[in-house]
């Protein structure tokens, strides 16, 4: 029987950047503000071809941790971001 679709929120990492544009989205919505946003996420072969792509919808952020920092370690800092969202996938 169809029914109402849910779709997984997505979980997105990146490396430390001086970009601030994504924390800037998540403090607007920390704040109450109703800032949702469309985008698209493609995936690209070692030759840097398309290989496949999503478009997202009505996107929030709803989660963010920051990178686990120790001296003791060489790993690279990331940062963690789940939005919440509704898809469309495309080829």
């Amino acid at each position: 029987m169809p029914g109402a679709i849910e779709y997984e929120n997505v979980t997105l990492s990146r490396g430390m950047t001086k970009n601030k544009d994504l924390l800037k989205w998540i403090q607007k919505v920390v704040n109450g503000e109703d800032d949702r946003r469309s985008g698209s996420i493609i995936m690209l072969n070692g030759k840097t071809e398309e290989v496949r792509g999503f478009n997202f919808f009505e996107a929030y952020p709803c989660s963010w941790s920051g990178p686990e920092l120790s001296a003791d370690s060489s790993a690279v800092a990331l940062d963690k971001f789940e939005l919440s969202v509704g898809w469309s996938e495309w080829d």
